[in-house]
């Protein structure tokens, strides 16, 4: 886990940088109903050219096709020494979207999501995105748990 404590963006940045293997678990929040299927994803993060920023792709269930996304720090950003974070994505994360659309919910991840991150080890983290609806409907509608 890194600890570099001169800087909670290098802490981020060197700790997430790299390529991530995961499974992610969906749960949708109006039935209960946590029978969704598993969907297996490759997650590129790489330095971006911008200051506080990372870019990110997402491989879903080994297809040729990826989706980038930037994401960029702010300041509803919430960064730990050992890069662990927390992040509020106002307008959605595609991330979430391709995962949701992969496993077959029926929300997309296009309102807020809240990001959880927490790093276990070198090689290890987990992640939870909590996706609410969009609009009138922004109530809890999905919780995504990532094991990488």
């Amino acid at each position: 886990v890194c600890s570099d404590s001169t800087s909670p963006w290098r802490a981020l940045s060197a700790y997430n940088t790299g390529t991530w293997y995961g499974t992610s678990y969906a749960y949708d929040c109006s039935s209960n109903d946590a029978a969704l299927p598993t969907v297996e994803y490759t997650h590129e993060v790489l330095q971006a050219d911008a200051p506080l920023q990372l870019a990110t792709a997402t491989v879903v269930d080994r297809s040729e096709s990826s989706m980038l996304h930037d994401i960029r720090i702010s300041a509803t950003t919430d960064i730990d020494l050992d890069g662990s974070y927390s992040d509020e994505h106002r307008a959605g994360l595609q991330h979430a979207d391709s995962l949701l659309t992969a496993c077959g919910a029926a929300t997309r991840g296009r309102g807020l999501v809240l990001e959880h991150s927490l790093a276990l080890s070198d090689e290890e983290r987990r992640r939870c995105l909590l996706v609410y609806g969009e609009g009138s409907e922004a109530t809890l509608q999905t919780v995504l748990l990532l094991i990488e």
